[in-house]
C-alpha cells in the first residue's frame, strides 16, 4: 500500500472549465461531450500553433495546477494516457499506406511524451518528466511512480492525466468510455496540511471478474472520487474469467520464457560469431592480393553472416520478418538507408 496527500488539483473537459462546475459535477457526473478546446493563453502563440486538442488540454491542466509557482523545474512530473495521440499516429499510418511522405513534426510529436515535452518547452520546465501508460491502471501506475519520486526527496510531484476517443478503427476494442478530458494532481507526501490524504493498495484479482465498464472511464471517474469524498473505490482489473485463465496465463510465461531465452541466445550468438570473424575469417582475406575481389568477398561474407543471425531470430520466434518491395532492390548501384520506423 501507499499513501499521498493531494494538495491541489486542475482539470479540463469539455463543458467542464472552471472549478465551480467540476464540483457540481462530482455530486451528480456525466461523460463529458461538446468540441471546446482550451485557449491555453499560458504557452506562446507560436508553440500554442503546433499543439493539437489533447495535447492543449492536458498542458491546460498542468499549467493551471501551478498555483502562482510557474513551471518549477524541482517539481517533477508524471504524464499519463491510456493511449495518448493515437489520432496522430493514425494519420501517419494512413500516409504510409497511401504511399505519401511522412511529416517530420507529425512524427516528432506522435510519441508517447511528446505532449510533456511541449510542455517542458514552452513553460521553460527542465527538471524530471516522464509520460507512461498502463492500461485501465494507468492512474495506478502514475501515482506509484509519483510516490517513488517522493520517496526520493522530491517535496512534490505533479500528475497529468490525458484521455480522448480512439479513433474509429479501434472502436471494437474500447473497453469503456472515452471522452476528451484532463486533469492534474498535485501529490505531496501523506499528512501534508490543506491536502486531501489517500491511499492505494493492490491484490491478485484472482477469479474476480474485470469491472463493468460504468458512465465514466476509470481514470475520470477517479477525479471525480477525489472530489466527492468518497470513502473508498474499487476497480478490478484483467481479472481472470475462470480455470482457463489459469492456462492462458501459464502459456504466456512460458512463452515470455523462451523468448528471454532466445534473446540471450542470439546475443550470444552475435557476440560469438563477430568475434569469429574478426579472429579466424578476416585476416585470411588479407591474403587475397586483388583489392577488388578481397572488397567483394568481404562484403559477400558480412551479408550471409548478417542473414544467418536473421534466420536464427526468425527460428526461433523472437523476431518476424517481412520484405515488401523487393523487387525495388533488384538493381545495381544502389544505396540503401535505414530510419527509425514511425
Amino acid at each position: 500500500m501507499i499513501e499521498f496527500s493531494v494538495v491541489d488539483w486542475a482539470a479540463w473537459a469539455p463543458g467542464l472549465t472552471e472549478r465551480s462546475q467540476w464540483m457540481g459535477w462530482a455530486g451528480a457526473p456525466f461523460l463529458p461531450q461538446g468540441e471546446d478546446t482550451p485557449a491555453l493563453a499560458e504557452i506562446p502563440a507560436m508553440q500554442r500553433r503546433r499543439i493539437e486538442r489533447l495535447g492543449r488540454m492536458a498542458i491546460q491542466a498542468a499549467c493551471w495546477c501551478e498555483d502562482g509557482q510557474g513551471a518549477d523545474s524541482q517539481v517533477p512530473l508524471v504524464f499519463a494516457s491510456r493511449h495518448g495521440d493515437v489520432a496522430r499516429s493514425m494519420d501517419l499510418l494512413g500516409s504510409l499506406v497511401a504511399d505519401q511522405p511522412l511529416s517530420p513534426t507529425g512524427f516528432g510529436l506522435s510519441v508517447h511524451n511528446a505532449i510533456a515535452a511541449l510542455y517542458s518547452i514552452a513553460r521553460g520546465h527542465r527538471g524530471n518528466y516522464l509520460a507512461l501508460s498502463s492500461g485501465q491502471s494507468t492512474v495506478e501506475a502514475a501515482c506509484l511512480e509519483a510516490v517513488g519520486l517522493l520517496g526520493d526527496g522530491a517535496s512534490e510531484v505533479r500528475v497529468v492525466i490525458y484521455e480522448s476517443p480512439l479513433p474509429d478503427v479501434y472502436a471494437e476494442f474500447a473497453d469503456e468510455p472515452d471522452p476528451f478530458f484532463a486533469w492534474c494532481w498535485r501529490l505531496a507526501p501523506a499528512g501534508t496540511p490543506g491536502g486531501a490524504d489517500l491511499s492505494l493498495s493492490w491484490q491478485v484479482a484472482g477469479d474476480a471478474d474485470p469491472t463493468a465498464p460504468g458512465l465514466l472511464p476509470h481514470a475520470l471517474d477517479l477525479h471525480r472520487f477525489l472530489l466527492a469524498g468518497d470513502p473508498q473505490l474499487q476497480h478490478v482489473t484483467q481479472g481472470s474469467a475462470g480455470p482457463g485463465a489459469a492456462v492462458a496465463e501459464a502459456l504466456r510465461r512460458l512463452d515470455h520464457a523462451w523468448r528471454v531465452f532466445g534473446t540471450g541466445l542470439s546475443f550470444a550468438a552475435f557476440g560469438v560469431g563477430g568475434l569469429l570473424l574478426g579472429v579466424l575469417v578476416m585476416p585470411v582475406l588479407l591474403l587475397m592480393r586483388d583489392p577488388v575481389a578481397r572488397r567483394r568477398r568481404a562484403r559477400r561474407l558480412v551479408q550471409r553472416a548478417f542473414a544467418s543471425h536473421v534466420w536464427l531470430m526468425c527460428r526461433l520466434g523472437v523476431m518476424t520478418l517481412q520484405v515488401d518491395g523487393r523487387e525495388r532492390l533488384q538493381r545495381d548501384g544502389l544505396l540503401v538507408l535505414a530510419n527509425h520506423p514511425p
